[in-house]
């Protein structure tokens, strides 16, 4: 392994082609170099092997097998994910890979149970290896301005999308069950794991405005938390705003109520900053207001953490429980969904 940049092989050109220009020039080019492409379209592979002057392969298994290649991302779809990543860790590499992480609860914690087995990491972008600066924001207000109970999550994000059908795992509802949710809303579905705990039950409404494929385009997701709270993420490939990808958030508690990136940002930049505003009321009933900003939002990847976690062999960084929890609530999606009735999740 080298001392410098990690070498990486990406896997999955449809979604990787958009992580190899931050290889070449964005946030992961800091930490990581590109070393090799691979899926199996040979003409993807030609395209972007001769673009980004790196090996080209059609075989997972001979991009595995590169002493050249130090760790992996891994960009195919969602369903089946869990059987890639152990076949990935089994080979000796790490793995970043993207969100949503798999279908299957059962088969998202077998795969993370090994790679702690085998010492090896497994990290993503959502949820990352830790909670972003935002959360440990809200937290820390959460105590020191006395807070209380968390009563409602509410999450809203929009895009504006006009899809055609292309026989991808994104016309599929049994595979990119809910859409919008499972697209755009995961964020979110992650980001409330880690502020507000276990979902208890959920229900989904979704409709096809826009789009052409036969999945929603447009969809409501509606839970009731462990702790009695209720939640509610609303995401959409309908609303052209300027305002896409701002992850917003409202979180209502009983002694107050915190806004994440509900005011309106320039085109284009609501993902790119996280604004927090808190609103409560102090000891002789007056009104007080606190403002945080930072660069940086949810789903980003941390880059450095995960070279980090590489060099170290720090097998604790994933985050395996959030992991796991926000699965076993998109496999809840996937039977309300079908039911069209309140279905558990089942933990």
């Amino acid at each position: 392994m080298q001392s410098g940049r990690l070498r990486i092989g990406i896997i999955g050109l449809n979604f990787g082609r958009h992580i190899l220009s931050d290889l070449d020039s964005g946030s992961a080019s800091q930490h990581l170099s590109l070393g090799a492409v691979c899926d199996l379209d040979a003409a993807k592979v030609q395209q972007y092997s001769e673009q980004y002057s790196v090996k080209g392969y059609t075989d997972m298994d001979e991009l595995l097998a590169d002493p050249d290649i130090d760790v992996v991302g891994l960009y195919t779809g969602p369903k089946g994910r869990a059987g890639l990543l152990s076949h990935i860790i089994r080979s000796g590499k790490d793995v970043i890979t993207t969100k949503p992480f798999e279908l299957d609860p059962e088969a998202t914690k077998a795969v993370l149970d090994e790679a702690k087995s085998i010492g090896r990491i497994i990290h993503l972008n959502s949820p990352t290896p830790k909670p972003n600066a935002f959360m440990e924001q809200i937290h820390a207000w959460e105590q020191k301005c006395n807070l209380g109970k968390l009563v409602y999550f509410g999450g809203e994000a929009t895009a504006s999308y006009r899809e055609e059908a292309d026989g991808s795992w994104l016309d599929d509802p049994e595979r990119c069950p809910v859409a919008p949710i499972f697209r755009l809303g995961i964020y979110l579905i992650n980001d409330m794991v880690r502020i507000a705990g276990g979902i208890e039950s959920l229900q989904v409404l979704g409709t096809r405005v826009f789009t052409k494929r036969p999945t929603m385009d447009n969809a409501n997701l509606s839970m009731t938390f462990e702790n009695g709270a209720i939640g509610n993420i609303y995401a959409s490939f309908c609303v052209k705003n300027g305002q896409h990808y701002g992850n917003s958030l409202i979180l209502h508690y009983e002694n107050g109520s915190i806004y994440r990136n509900c005011d309106i940002q320039d085109f284009g930049t609501a993902m790119q900053e996280s604004h927090l505003r808190l609103v409560t009321v102090d000891a002789d009933n007056q009104q007080t207001t606190h403002e945080w900003r930072q660069p940086g939002g949810s789903g980003q990847y941390a880059w450095s953490d995960f070279c980090e976690a590489v060099r170290t062999r720090d097998i604790t960084s994933t985050p395996a429980d959030a992991i796991v929890h926000g699965v076993q609530v998109i496999e809840a999606m996937i039977r309300a969904q079908n039911s069209s009735q309140v279905e558990k999740v089942k933990h």
